[in-house]
C-alpha cells in the first residue's frame, strides 16, 4: 500500500472511481519503472556475451570452411633458406652462441 509523505497509508477517496485511484497511485511513485533495455548496463550485460557467441560461431565457420594449404615436402628447407643469416648483413649472428 502506498504511503503519503508523512508516512501514513494513502487511501483513495471513497467516491473516486478505480481509474482515478490507480492514477493517484501512479502519481505517488508506485508506477512501474522504465523498460530494462533503456538502461546502458543491461546492454553491456546482454550485449557482450551475445557478441562473443556470434564471434565464436564465426570463428568455427572460418575454421571449418577455409582449409590451410598443405605443406610441401621441403617446407623445412624453404623455411631455413628464408631465415638463413647472410654474412653481408651486419648483426646476422645474433643469437648464435651468445
Amino acid at each position: 500500500m502506498p504511503l503519503t509523505t508523512n508516512g501514513t497509508p494513502a487511501t483513495p477517496a471513497a467516491d473516486a472511481p478505480p481509474a482515478a485511484a490507480s492514477a493517484a497511485a501512479a502519481a505517488e511513485g508506485s508506477a512501474p519503472g522504465k523498460h530494462p533495455f533503456r538502461y546502458g548496463l543491461v546492454w553491456l550485460v546482454v550485449g557482450i556475451p551475445a557478441a562473443t557467441v556470434v564471434a565464436g560461431i564465426f570463428t568455427i565457420w572460418i575454421a571449418t570452411t577455409k582449409g590451410d594449404p598443405p605443406l610441401t615436402e621441403s617446407y623445412r628447407k624453404q623455411g631455413l633458406a628464408i631465415t638463413a643469416p647472410s654474412a653481408a648483413q651486419p648483426g646476422s649472428n645474433r643469437g648464435a652462441g651468445q
